[in-house]
């Protein structure tokens, strides 16, 4: 053993050089092959990471035309509720129409329609907790009189209610379709003064018999007092508290 041991350093002293070479070379074997594999697998694994994007694209198609179907179904189902709201309370001696005013409001985006009750909600609670009028019957006053804030009175003029002027109207006002309509500054006084207007205004003792969560109540002494002029309007606000779920927000 001890002399096998001496011959073999004998022998690297001797070839030192050439054992050096050999096992360069070996390294420089072993590295291409292992660059080899590795260049070998490469496009397998780029083909997999390219169809990755594909395959989440057509799941994202998938999800937007579920999100479509929803849409069109919410529509089918609001068009369900309109249709029987086409059928008049007085008889059949009517026109079978939507009254405009509630046509405007439905063509509005619902996202739209939801960031309005969202903005203003805390507004009508307010107003009911000070002035006993049902926060539900605000909003949907709101909805139905603004087309959820995109009729022109109300973004040109901050006229939430749609509310005209008087003979006592100091303030701001323009005229849209030949009616005199106020201005304010900002929304919210708005809906002070539809408060004030309900309240001391021409029908006040009539309000004032009426619960704060009698939305039926409401309804019915609005279309036949304040808003009057407004084709079936106790049915509309009715509609447009189901449809948006405004009874929640009732103290």
């Amino acid at each position: 053993m001890k002399y096998i041991k001496e011959k073999g350093i004998r022998f690297l002293k001797k070839n030192w050089m050439k054992v050096g070479l050999i096992a360069i070379l070996l390294f420089i074997l072993f590295k291409k092959d292992f660059s080899f594999q590795i260049n070998f697998n490469t496009p397998l694994q780029q083909q997999e990471e390219q169809h990755l994007p594909v395959k989440q694209s057509k799941k994202n198609k998938k999800q937007e035309l579920f999100t479509d179907n929803n849409t069109e179904q919410s529509t089918s189902n609001k068009s369900a509720v309109l249709d029987h709201l086409k059928v008049p309370f007085w008889g059949s001696s009517k026109k079978k129409t939507t009254p405009q005013y509630l046509s405007q409001l439905m063509k509005v985006n619902d996202e739209i329609k939801n960031t309005f009750i969202k903005r203003f909600a805390h507004v009508a609670i307010t107003e009911q907790k000070k002035y006993g009028i049902p926060a539900s019957i605000t909003m949907a006053n709101a909805l139905l009189n603004s087309w959820a804030g995109q009729a022109p009175w109300a973004k040109e003029g901050n006229n939430i209610f749609k509310l005209t002027c008087s003979e006592d109207w100091l303030g701001d006002s323009n005229d849209y379709d030949g009616q005199c309509l106020r201005q304010y500054e900002n929304a919210w006084t708005s809906f002070r003064d539809h408060s004030f207007f309900l309240t001391t205004g021409a029908y006040a003792n009539d309000f004032s018999r009426l619960e704060p969560n009698d939305n039926e109540a409401w309804a019915e002494l609005l279309g036949k007092t304040v808003f009057r002029e407004k084709n079936r309007y106790e049915e509309s606000l009715l509609f447009v508290i189901e449809e948006y779920m405004l009874g929640e927000l009732n103290e």
